[in-house]
């Protein structure tokens, strides 16, 4: 790694495409996968799939928020900021899973502190971890 940095740094100089092509040739992989489900129409032949692509989405798209904290109130899903200011989108708080995991989705955030474990659903938990890998806290 060191050797590669002093050969950056006495060159000045990066060839991006070679750097592409050869360091990079996982994310290229599945940026072509991207395009080609966007071209040609999904060819998602599966679930898991499916998810493996959204989880390197979100993983490789950069976090709107930094914290996300997940209450359950009034029988909804209400996201707040690390100040604890809920976020509303369409001004309506959210009231199913799906809208939870599909705000969550969008908002993308670095770290997600999940004050309502008891009522998600076993699949949504597991759907979400799965997703946002070791970003959730589970708080009491």
């Amino acid at each position: 790694k060191e050797e590669i940095k002093q050969e950056l740094i006495l060159h000045k100089e990066l060839n991006i495409d070679s750097f592409y092509h050869f360091k990079l040739s996982f994310l290229k992989d599945k940026w072509q996968e991207i395009l080609n489900i966007v071209n040609y129409g999904s060819n998602i032949t599966n679930n898991a799939e499916f998810m493996e692509l959204l989880k390197f989405l979100v993983n490789n798209v950069e976090s709107h928020i930094s914290v996300a904290n997940v209450y359950f109130k009034h029988n909804k899903f209400l996201i707040c900021n690390n100040k604890n200011i809920p976020i509303f989108f369409n001004d309506k708080e959210f009231g199913v899973e799906e809208s939870l995991l599909s705000q969550l989705i969008e908002l993308n955030p670095k770290l997600i502190n999940l004050y309502c474990f008891s009522n998600v659903t076993a699949d949504t938990f597991k759907l979400m971890s799965y997703i946002f890998d070791n970003k959730i806290n589970l708080m009491n």
